[in-house]
């Protein structure tokens, strides 16, 4: 991590509109900008800061893991930035733990898995990938190989139903009945609307976890794991955002403190919000609430403030997802744990409902010999009877990223900064994860150094690979690898199977 320093000092008052991931990464950056003296008030409605981060304490054979209810984890190349941030806080080797990670996807109406990856590279031989798993897995490689050159391509206005029709050697039908639902996991929208999602926003986080951002080395070890994820067993994503908020001076976090309007003083030339029926005038007012509300926010202010921006917020389609956390075992999921993966996704193309499981046993160490039999879960439409042994039910604002959504996240930006209002927040760019909240703040913080007269704020450097790390990969050295191992480890039956499908691909 790196800030210029200077001998001159700035003095500026920002207010924040909005405590989850965004709010409190824009908090911290500011604080990082070598010649201000920057004062924050931060404004959350609810009575806790970590919006869509939600962590909860969970004691299983005697032993306590913090469980996410919210944001679940997070991959090393899709997250460069972020894990950056951790380390150089310290709060990456204190509370992070990796773990190998798998994909199945659950097919109720055929009651049979038609996806399965599994977490480990020696799960491809072990037994635990079987004969009648493998067509499907090489029309996924298939598809993965044309999924990086979307990534590369940087279009964000294809939509998948108009994307997934030229994929080449993959079957209608596997395309239909696996590869949609199993995208529902990165676009949450209902089965029947998944092909309004924008192509790239779908498939680009799942491809990064491969092959990193363009241009960067892969980061992830290579420790014989199909995908690594992270997460914090002991404190949670809540936790870590706390220990960011505690690092975080001249900021004072608020919680309860619903802002009722922005407004905007044109003779002073000043944004400010209206909060318990007071105006309260700032240098800087930085919206990182979900867009919605940011237009909300604005109309009830008069539109002084950023005049054009609400009809743009508005065309960001956002709506409440159900999300449920499932103990001893998730009525999501078949009887046999021999199917759980890290990622489960649970379809029936009869009802058209869909619904993604995180097994939280794949991403805990044992509580003595037994994994931790939780999971969360959400789906759309809700099922309408959730299992009956749940932890918690709550709901999430989430983005619905349509094409039309993207289209007018992307319009924002020639607003940024009008009135001295800025918007953040993980919906702004790339994909919604702590890395684009990260980066949406970065911008913002950097945006704002010419209009007043301050150096940029901080300049991560994306965590780079490491000694034993993954050297730089491709989506095709990664499937190639994969198929060029599985044969010498299979059994005879296997071998024999696989031949004529490999000779296929």
């Amino acid at each position: 991590m790196k800030s210029s320093k200077s001998s001159q000092t700035t003095a500026l008052r920002v207010g924040i509109v909005g405590g989850g991931a965004a709010g409190v990464f824009t908090a911290w950056a500011l604080q990082q900008v070598p010649n201000a003296t920057i004062t924050v008030d931060l404004w959350e409605a609810q009575g806790r800061f970590g919006g869509n981060t939600w962590s909860i304490p969970y004691t299983y054979n005697d032993v306590t893991y913090s469980l996410d209810a919210g944001a679940q984890f997070f991959f090393a190349n899709p997250q460069p930035t972020y894990i950056s941030l951790l380390k150089s806080l310290g709060l990456f080797e204190q509370d992070v733990s990796s773990y190998p990670a798998g994909i199945c996807l659950w097919d109720t109406d055929q009651n049979a898995r038609t996806l399965f990856v599994p977490s480990k590279i020696e799960n491809f031989f072990d037994g635990t990938l079987k004969l009648s798993d493998i067509p499907s897995l090489l029309q996924f490689f298939a598809f993965l190989l044309q999924a990086e050159a979307l990534d590369k391509s940087g279009n964000w206005s294809t939509s998948i139903s108009q994307w997934l029709p030229n994929v080449q050697w993959v079957t209608q039908d596997f395309k239909d009945k696996v590869l949609t639902p199993f995208l529902y996991q990165f676009v949450s929208l209902p089965l029947s609307r998944i092909g309004e999602s924008s192509a790239l926003y779908a498939l680009t986080y799942f491809v990064r976890n491969v092959t990193g951002w363009p241009g960067q080395p892969v980061v992830a070890p290579d420790a014989g794991d199909v995908f690594t994820l992270y997460q914090s067993a002991s404190i949670g994503l809540d936790g870590i955002l706390a220990q960011i908020r505690s690092v975080t001076p001249n900021t004072n976090f608020r919680v309860n403190a619903a802002v009722a309007s922005v407004g905007y003083d044109p003779v002073q030339k000043q944004p400010g919000l209206t909060v318990n029926s007071t105006y309260l005038p700032y240098d800087v007012v930085i919206l990182t609430c979900d867009p919605q509300t940011a237009a909300n926010l604005i109309n009830a202010g008069g539109r002084a403030a950023q005049p054009n921006a609400p009809a743009l917020l508005q065309a960001i389609e956002y709506a409440q997802l159900p999300i449920t956390l499932q103990a001893p075992q998730s009525s999501y999921m078949p009887a046999d744990p021999a199917s759980w993966q890290a990622a489960n996704t649970v379809v029936s193309n009869n009802t058209g409902n869909v619904a993604f499981s995180g097994y939280f046993g794949a991403l805990r160490p044992p509580a003595g010999s037994s994994l931790v039999p939780a999971f969360k879960s959400w789906s759309n439409p809700p099922i309408a009877s959730p299992p009956p042994d749940n932890l918690l039910f709550h709901s999430h604002s989430v983005l619905y990223p349509t094409t039309a959504s993207i289209q007018a996240r992307d319009a924002l930006q020639a607003l940024q900064g009008a009135s001295n209002v800025y918007f953040a927040g993980g919906w702004n760019t790339w994909f919604d994860s702590q890395e684009a909240a990260l980066r949406s703040a970065l911008n913002v913080v950097n945006a704002m150094a010419n209009p007043f007269g301050i150096e940029p704020g901080p300049v991560i450097e994306p965590w780079l690979a490491e000694p034993g790390g993954r050297r730089e990969t491709t989506m095709s050295r990664f499937v190639e690898q994969l198929i060029a191992r599985m044969p010498e480890h299979l059994a005879r039956p296997l071998r024999d199977g696989l031949r004529p499908a490999l000779a296929r691909l």
